[in-house]
């Protein structure tokens, strides 16, 4: 969890440093739009791989114990899908926050075509 949220702070750091320098540059294809839409799909698929490896240690664990009850094996499936969500979540946020780039660079490129 410690690394997702890193890299959505990254995320976050780049889209804001993104529309600080549009008002100082002209419009053009950013890798700061690139490395958030990147990031969060990164983001996604490493929560997905920690619930796979959390189910496995669970199901290891399992294995070791023997008979459980059925509410502790329901309480440790809740927990490996945090990693997954928290993953999704950090994925939407990054789309919004690409989508939102590349409509300012595609109005902003129009808005400077119509003014010439």
């Amino acid at each position: 969890m410690l690394t997702l949220s890193l890299l959505g702070i990254i995320m976050i750091i780049l889209f804001v440093r993104h529309l600080i320098t549009r008002s100082t540059q002209p419009p053009t294809t950013s890798w700061s739009a690139s490395a958030i839409k990147q990031i969060g799909l990164f983001c996604f698929f490493l929560g997905l791989f920690a619930q796979i490896i959390g189910l496995i240690q669970g199901f290891d664990a399992i294995e070791a114990a023997g008979d459980i009850s059925p509410a502790l094996l329901a309480g440790g499936l809740k927990v490996s899908f945090i990693t997954t969500a928290y993953g999704l979540i950090i994925l939407i946020f990054s789309r919004v926050f690409y989508f939102y780039l590349t409509q300012i660079r595609a109005s902003s490129s129009k808005t400077q075509l119509a003014d010439n």
